[in-house]
């Protein structure tokens, strides 16, 4: 059983910079790196198989002895559809009914996306799995969108727009969820 649980997303990328939305794009790397130095020492690691958190999760792992890291698909980052590689003001302009409070309405699916039904069931299938295959602790190297359903699975607690838009994780720094 997991029993402690702490995420990582990867560090920006060109698209973060500029304003554009990265969505699933496998190639795209990160900008610069610098180390990530923990107390923790994890039993598991999952990371993402896009590039951007690969080189991530490297930064760890050449200061840590640990354990083999998971590469899955699984934790990719949401099917932005369309909107993938686009400037987010452009497709806030163009489909401002996707969008809640200059952000997009995490309820709502972007043009030939993922729903935020198959979004959300892929997050808890991701959870059910592995919290109940593995044990102790757990380092997540994935994606804000992923990481913060998972935070919202994991807790149990009510997902709004609002909340939803509250809070980000930091590129590039670990931070424990449960």
């Amino acid at each position: 059983m997991i029993n402690q649980v702490f995420v990582l997303r990867h560090f920006k990328t060109e698209h973060n910079i500029s304003g554009k939305i990265n969505g699933r794009s496998l190639n795209l790397p990160v900008l610069e790196t610098s180390p990530i130095i923990s107390d923790y020492q994890f039993d598991n690691i999952i990371c993402s198989q896009a590039v951007r958190c690969k080189q991530t999760i490297d930064q760890y792992i050449i200061y840590h002895d640990t354990s083999e890291v998971l590469y899955t698909s699984e934790i990719l980052e949401r099917d932005m559809g369309i909107f993938e590689g686009q400037y987010r003001s452009e497709m806030k302009d163009k489909y401002p009914e996707l969008f809640f409070d200059n952000k997009f309405d995490v309820f709502a699916t972007p043009p030939s996306g993922e729903s935020y039904e198959d979004f959300y069931q892929r997050v808890v299938h991701f959870w059910n799995k592995y919290s109940s295959e593995l044990n102790g602790s757990l380092l997540i190297c994935s994606h804000n969108q992923f990481l913060k359903m998972l935070s919202f699975v994991i807790s149990g607690k009510e997902l709004t727009n609002k909340k939803w838009n509250s809070f980000s994780f930091p590129y590039g720094q670990i931070v424990r969820i449960r």
